[in-house]
């Protein structure tokens, strides 16, 4: 998993919806290993992503170091 905070929000179309923009803040990379393991990936990252203030945590940490520290303790619940 790798993880960008980035420094203004960027417009992306909604999956499935592209007259819908999302506006971004925070973006993550995730690798798998075994492509069978998908839909137990995303939705345990989304549990993860449900833990109060996480996205936060990560988007207002100080520098790079604090968002590394925060996706590594967020990256346990994986």
């Amino acid at each position: 998993m790798a993880g960008g905070v980035l420094p203004e929000l960027i417009a992306f179309q909604e999956a499935g919806a592209p007259d819908r923009t999302v506006w971004v803040a925070v973006i993550f990379l995730l690798a798998l290993k075994d492509p069978n393991t998908q839909a137990e990936m995303l939705l345990r990252f989304s549990q993860m992503l449900k833990v109060e203030d996480a996205l936060a945590g990560i988007r207002n940490a100080a520098d790079a170091a604090a968002v590394s520290e925060r996706r590594k303790a967020l990256r346990t619940l994986l």
